[in-house]
């Protein structure tokens, strides 16, 4: 998708703030098959981590954001 196509779409989308959660997770910790509750922003403050959304991984670095939505499978 071209960037400023995705950015147009953000900027028409709203969304409401519901629920805040924090997890600090220590090196070699890992969270089995999380089904979501709800559509979700994983946001890494420090380090990165190796995830998987759906059975398609990912590599979430420091300060990046990934969206998800209800119902995913997070590994």
């Amino acid at each position: 998708m071209n960037v400023d196509h995705h950015i147009f779409l953000w900027n028409q989308a709203s969304i409401k703030v519901l629920d805040i959660r924090y997890t600090r997770m220590k090196k070699d910790n890992s969270l089995r098959n999380y089904q979501l509750p709800a559509s979700v922003f994983l946001f890494a403050t420090k380090g990165s981590a190796e995830i998987q959304l759906d059975n398609i991984d990912y590599i979430l670095k420091k300060f990046q954001v990934i969206h998800s939505g209800k119902g995913a499978h997070l590994s």
